[in-house]
């Protein structure tokens, strides 16, 4: 889902792809299971329409009319639109968030249909049987499309963050502890700007512990790090310096406003628990002994990790989850 332009910006288009591309990447498998499921349900009601037109009579337990062909036409028109309607759900299958106009449309008719149908059951014109089978049939969609529209619609406000020129300009004038602009600094070398999540957690710590151990093989590449939190910056002080990074440059950003210039999320509920996460918690905690503690800050904030280099944002790695862990080394290479 491409966000907005304004003009031509050849690294802004290179960000809208990637985060097209990362978009496609970590939308869950469930939405395209859902979709393909819709596309046969779909064709399932084509074939029978088109082809044997008098089963939905019998369905509804109503007579076939004597007077063909119109009826029997206008079943098998019926039929195909839904079938034409499920080769869209098959298309969109491949990219959901791509396509929700596909979603929406089945969506809309999968409420506006029972609906109808069930007016006419209360006129008398349809028996009840029939018109509450076929309402139940389309209203088992009526979650799952909603979800998979919600997340579109959140993946795309994020996109139109990240896309914005003016944003990232006025972002990367911000100043670090060390008196320099993002700006400034990266004209001098390129950035490895790290987003941090709040130091109670264990993912954070995870961070920190990974960048100091890498910390000699990033800066021999060229690349400056530099630090973002939500602390005020003493306290960032003494929890930096117990990992040995407090020498590096830093910003505290506690009202989250560069976060949100560089398009970090706020996590949802199910982001923050599951399995994955807890399975990597538990190796962050206990296997790696990066501890855990209370909530600070902003306990939904999501981290995120970015390259810049002459004021421009050349490659980003958006956390799906907070318990995501980029390879600093691999990501700078293909930066």
């Amino acid at each position: 889902m491409s966000g907005y332009r304004i003009g031509f910006h050849p690294t802004l288009e290179r960000m809208e792809k990637q985060f097209d591309l990362e978009i496609r990447t970590h939308q869950p498998r469930w939405m395209t299971y859902v979709l393909v499921a819709a596309a046969i349900f779909s064709f399932t009601v084509c074939i029978e329409a088109f082809f044997d037109p008098g089963w939905l009579f019998q369905l509804a337990a109503m007579r076939m009319p004597v007077y063909p062909p119109a009826s029997p036409m206008a079943l098998q028109c019926f039929g195909l639109t839904v079938g034409i309607l499920g080769i869209g759900y098959l298309t969109a299958s491949g990219n959901p968030l791509h396509h929700w106009p596909i979603v929406l449309v089945g969506w809309l008719g999968k409420i506006v249909v029972p609906l109808w149908l069930l007016s006419c059951a209360a006129e008398g014109r349809l028996s009840w049987q029939f018109a509450a089978r076929v309402a139940a049939a389309e209203a088992i969609w009526w979650i799952p499309f909603g979800l998979i529209l919600w997340r579109s619609y959140s993946s795309h406000t994020a996109s139109l963050r990240v896309a914005s020129p003016e944003v990232h300009s006025l972002a990367l004038r911000i100043r670090t502890n060390r008196g320099q602009t993002l700006q400034e600094m990266s004209q001098e070398r390129p950035l490895l700007l790290v987003f941090l999540r709040h130091r109670g957690c264990p993912f954070c710590r995870e961070t920190l512990a990974d960048i100091r151990q890498q910390r000699r093989e990033i800066e021999r590449t060229g690349f400056q790090i530099v630090l973002v939190q939500m602390d005020r910056d003493q306290i960032a002080h003494e929890f930096l310096y117990k990992y040995g990074l407090s020498d590096l440059p830093r910003i505290s950003d506690e009202n989250r406003s560069l976060y949100r210039a560089f398009g970090l999320r706020h996590a949802e509920l199910w982001n923050l628990i599951g399995p994955p996460v807890w399975l990597r918690g538990i190796k962050a905690i206990v296997l790696e002994g990066n501890g855990v503690g209370l909530f600070y800050s902003d306990p939904f904030q999501m981290p995120g990790v970015f390259a810049v280099y002459q004021g421009q944002v050349v490659r980003s790695f958006m956390h799906r989850r907070p318990s995501d862990r980029p390879n600093y080394i691999k990501f700078i290479q293909t930066a």
